[in-house]
C-alpha cells in the first residue's frame, strides 16, 4: 500500500479547487449528473453512453487532469495516455519475439466501483473515505461510465498490474 496522499476530503477538494460541501453533495447523487445517449456503432448494434454534465463533469475533468494524469503507467500502456501515439505503437514491437496485445470485451463497464475504490487507494494514495468519494464521483451504476474523462485513465491504472505480470511472463520466456 502506498502512503496516504489524500487523507481527508477536504484536502482532495483543496487538490481539485472545488469545496468538499460541493464534492460530497454531488457524489451522493452523482445519476442526476449524467445525461445519456444511446449510439449506433457502425455494425448496427448500439451502446449507451453515459455522458457527465455540469458540475460532475467539470469535476472529473479536474480529478483526471490534476490527480490521475499524475500516475505513472507502464510503458507499454498506450491508450489515453497523454504523450503516447498509439499508431508509433507497433514500431516499438518490430523484431520482438512476443507480441502481446489484448482488448477487454466491455471494458468500461466490466470495471466495478469496488476496482475504482481500490484503485484510488494505491496507487493513487488516498484514504478510505476520500477512495469512497472519489468513486462515487468517477463511476455510475456501479462501473466505469462511458464517456467520462476519468474512465480511460482508471481503466490504465485498474489493469496496470495485468500489464506489468504480462510483461514480466514475456520477459522471462
Amino acid at each position: 500500500m502506498k502512503s496516504v496522499v489524500y487523507g481527508s476530503p477536504e484536502s482532495i477538494a483543496w487538490t481539485i479547487g472545488i469545496p468538499v460541501e460541493r464534492l460530497e453533495s454531488i457524489g451522493a447523487n452523482p445519476d442526476k449528473f449524467y445525461n445519456p445517449f444511446t449510439k449506433r456503432k457502425p455494425n448496427g448494434k448500439t451502446r449507451t453512453i453515459d455522458r457527465p454534465i455540469g458540475e460532475l463533469k467539470e469535476i472529473q475533468i479536474r480529478i483526471n487532469s490534476v490527480i490521475l494524469s499524475k500516475i505513472p503507467l507502464p510503458q507499454c500502456m498506450v491508450g489515453g495516455v497523454r504523450g503516447r501515439n498509439p499508431l508509433n505503437h507497433p514500431g516499438y514491437h518490430i523484431g520482438k519475439k512476443v507480441v502481446v496485445t489484448l482488448d477487454v470485451r466491455n471494458c468500461f463497464p466490466s470495471i466495478t466501483n469496488s476496482r475504482i475504490f481500490d484503485a484510488f487507494r494505491d496507487p493513487v494514495g488516498c484514504s478510505p473515505t476520500v477512495a469512497r468519494l472519489l468513486a462515487q464521483l468517477t463511476t455510475r451504476k456501479g462501473h466505469l461510465p462511458l464517456g467520462s474523462s476519468t474512465s480511460t485513465s482508471l481503466a490504465n491504472i485498474v489493469f496496470t498490474p495485468v500489464v506489468l505480470q504480462i510483461e514480466e511472463l514475456v520477459e522471462k520466456h
